[in-house]
This record gives structure tokens, C-alpha cells and sequence, in this order.
């Protein structure tokens, strides 16, 4: 499973801070519920873990099938995509996807992104 690569994310912003005016992270192909921003004015958002492998945006730590990414906003307003994510190596079947989205529609649960 790609998962938010926590230490990525927080490298990356650290390393150019002085060009970054804000970062979201979501999944790609579903980013209108899945972003949130992490970092803003110069600081990271609370109630990330950023000292773990990797972080939960709203809900979410990874997903077998969308990917993780960075928006990234820059001071001078041109924005940027990208990757965050490392692949734990963790697989999930085709059976398993079925009765996971099954599960969250019956439910009306976002729990799972695979």
C-alpha cells in the first residue's frame, strides 16, 4: 500500500521553506475529500504525527490504488505536484477491495481508499 510518507514530506518542505507558501496532501485521483493542508505561514499543522513513518490526512494513511501527493503552493503562485508516498509492501487482494468498498458503502464510511 502507498502510504504518506511522513519524513519525505517533512524533508521536502524543510528544504525549501524559504520558496513554500502552503502544502496539501491528498490522494490524487480523489483529492476533493481526501486534502488537507499540512503545512501553512511558515509552519507545519498540528495534529500530524511527524515524527512517525507516516502521517493520517483526514482519515486516510494510504491507499492501494490512489496516490499520495503534495500540492504545493509557491510564494511566487505557481504550484507544484508531488509523489509522497512509500509503498509499505503490504497487498490486498481483488476480493478484499470488493468487500472493503462494500463495506464503506453500506456503512456510508470512508474507512478505506482500497
Amino acid at each position: 500500500m502507498k502510504k504518506y510518507n511522513a519524513k519525505f514530506i517533512k524533508d521536502y518542505i524543510e528544504k525549501n521553506r524559504d520558496k513554500i507558501d502552503t502544502v496539501s496532501c491528498g490522494m490524487r485521483e480523489d483529492w476533493g475529500w481526501t486534502a488537507d493542508t499540512v503545512y501553512e505561514n511558515g509552519e507545519f499543522k498540528k495534529g500530524f504525527r511527524w515524527n512517525s513513518s507516516f502521517i493520517e490526512v483526514m482519515g486516510i494513511i494510504g491507499s492501494c490504488w490512489a496516490t499520495p501527493v503534495m500540492n504545493i503552493t509557491l510564494k511566487n503562485g505557481k504550484t507544484e505536484v508531488v509523489e509522497c508516498w512509500l509503498d509499505d509492501g503490504e497487498t490486498i487482494s481483488e476480493r478484499e477491495i470488493l468487500e472493503k468498498k462494500m463495506i464503506a458503502k453500506a456503512t456510508g464510511g470512508m474507512d478505506y481508499l482500497c
